[in-house]
């Protein structure tokens, strides 16, 4: 205290700016120590003896009313800003505490009400008013929203004897007048200006301001006619056209005009080729437009037709309903669905791309040479190629349990469809059949397994001469994999006792040395090699609780064997 405010005044009550951290943190509540003046903006950064005396009085310099009187301190500025100019000397109606420079001028609040909108914003003072220290407004518009009373002279030149609405906000904006809009269907009683017509002068349908009298009278905006009977005549005279033009065109341009037929021609669509055609493919000339074919519908090809059909399948048989094969873009890119016109016999793998005459006889019979009961029955059309490849052996006749539809060399055989369940696991799916069966036809099973599970059924003689009289379980699966019997998985150190490291290693002989019940290698036994004295046991651990002399107490305590 001595070093820093020897002199000062400053009170002793050192908290009151310092922490108990740090000295060179100091803070001050200059509010709380001037009876709530607080200081604002800028007014926090200052030096003492900008406002203050030298210590230790710290006399004001100023008398301020409150920390919001800025007069009081800052006459010099407001009489070198505002001298003569009749402002208020309420500093913080227009300035901020942070700089002078920073105005806050709300000319609403100042003005009854008059919002600066837009433009308006940036304007100098004298743009709408006297100079101060009257500030006398030089125009008496009605409201923020009354452009006329100030802009009347623009409106003379932009719109004189036009006729237009003084709400000039109708068509223009705050910001710029350049950026007039204007929504003719809210003047023209719903009459849009859609598409090419919105960028049109108002003179190509109305007459001269002040009037715009219109120079047409169609009943709506999408009455083409009224306004465009020329262009009509022009195009479509004497052709019989409607004169509801937008069937046809659209409101962009009239070059693009696209035209419904199924709409004129009750339904009847064109489909496919047929769209591109000139009307004079199907049509008399206009403007009659009369059919020079009667079809049914859009699907009936061969009224139409009937010449290509003639020259393409005569006395062949084919039926007249063109679309089982064809297609409506071209006649050469034909398709047939024999499942369709063969009561489901669908044609699958190798046999879609036969000819005809491979099942069928020539037409326009096309008498079927075989009789399969399904496109599933194979047997029926190939016994020739079943009798050469499983004469005698037995096979069942469904050929698709082994066979595809693509290759007869691709045959695959699903061992556990074909067993009730039994999959061949491992090695034992490249095994040939004989491994496991008798000789075909009957491929008795040569063993009788619970399930692909059951090893020891097969393979006894395996286990006994691997495992023969060590009572190990004969869950094979438990250690060994159905891949090869050389990779055990059985870890007996690092899943159940240290027996092959630490001090058990080298110490037994079989595994009988601790599992003396068979097929029950839960069960073990310490004492066998361990025939400790049980009462020197007991001395041993009687402050141990919980202990009791037998095997499975020994491993609780000894998981690993050591001590």
């Amino acid at each position: 205290y001595q070093d820093e405010h020897a002199g000062t005044g400053f009170p002793t009550t050192c908290l009151d700016c310092h922490n108990a951290t740090d000295w060179n943190e100091a803070t001050f509540d200059h509010a709380a120590a001037a009876g709530g003046f607080a200081l604002l903006g800028s007014h926090d950064d200052l030096e003492c003896s900008a406002c203050h005396a030298p210590p230790p009085g710290f006399d004001p310099l100023f008398n301020p009313s409150s920390d919001q009187d800025c007069y009081t301190c800052h006459q010099p500025d407001y009489q070198e800003e505002h001298s003569d100019d009749n402002f208020p000397t309420t500093c913080l109606t227009c300035h901020g505490t942070d700089s002078w420079d920073t105005d806050a001028f709300d000319h609403a609040l100042t003005s009854g009400g008059f919002s600066l909108i837009g433009a308006h914003v940036s304007l100098d003072c004298s743009s709408c008013h006297g100079p101060p220290p009257e500030l006398t407004p030089l125009f008496n518009p009605a409201s923020d929203q009354d452009c006329l009373t100030c802009h009347q002279p623009d409106y003379d030149a932009a719109h004189a004897g036009t006729g237009f609405p003084t709400t000039c906000l109708d068509c223009h904006n705050a910001t710029d007048w350049n950026e007039a809009t204007f929504d003719h269907a809210a003047v023209a009683e719903g009459f849009a200006l859609l598409g090419t017509h919105v960028d049109l002068e108002c003179s190509a349908c109305h007459a001269p301001p002040p009037d715009f009298t219109p120079l047409f009278d169609p009943t709506s905006d999408q009455d083409c006619y009224t306004c465009h009977q020329s262009d009509y005549e022009t195009q479509h005279a004497a052709d019989g056209f409607p004169t509801t033009c937008l069937d046809c065109h659209g409101i962009d341009s009239w070059q693009g005009a696209t035209f419904t037929h199924a709409e004129a021609a009750g339904g009847f669509a064109l489909l496919g080729a047929h769209e591109p055609l000139p009307c004079s493919a199907c049509h008399a000339p206009p403007p009659g437009f009369d059919p020079l074919f009667n079809p049914t519908s859009d699907q009936d090809c061969y009224a139409c037709h009937q010449p290509d059909y003639e020259a393409q399948h005569a006395a062949d048989g084919f039926p007249t309903t063109c679309f089982d094969c064809h297609s409506l873009d071209t006649w050469d890119d034909a398709v047939f669905d024999h499942a369709t016109s063969a009561s489901g016999f669908a044609l699958l793998g190798a046999h879609v791309d036969l000819e005809c005459t491979a099942c069928h006889a020539p037409p326009p019979d096309f008498t079927p040479l075989f009789d399969p009961a399904s496109d599933q029955d194979c047997y029926t059309c190939h016994q020739p190629d079943y009798e050469t490849q499983h004469a005698g052996d037995g096979f069942p006749f469904t050929c698709l349990d082994c066979h595809t539809t693509d290759d007869w060399q691709d045959a695959t055989f699903d061992h556990v469809t074909s067993s009730g369940g039994f999959d061949l696991v491992g090695t034992h799916e490249a095994l040939p059949c004989t491994a496991c069966h008798a000789p075909p036809p009957d491929f008795t099973p040569l063993f009788d397994p619970l399930d692909q599970d059951d090893c020891l059924t097969c393979h006894q003689p395996d286990f006994d001469q691997a495992h023969g009289g060590q009572g190990y379980p004969t869950t094979c699966l438990d250690c060994h994999t159905p891949t090869q019997w050389t990779d055990v998985s059985f870890d007996h150190d690092a899943d159940f006792f240290p027996i092959f490291s630490g001090r058990h290693e080298d110490e037994w002989a079989t595994c009988q040395s601790c599992h003396m019940q068979q097929d029950d290698f839960s069960v073990f036994t310490c004492l066998t090699c361990h025939e400790h004295n049980q009462a020197e046991m007991d001395e041993r651990h009687e402050d141990v609780g919980g202990y009791v002399y037998e095997s499975t107490a020994c491993f609780t305590c000894h998981p690993t064997g050591e001590d």
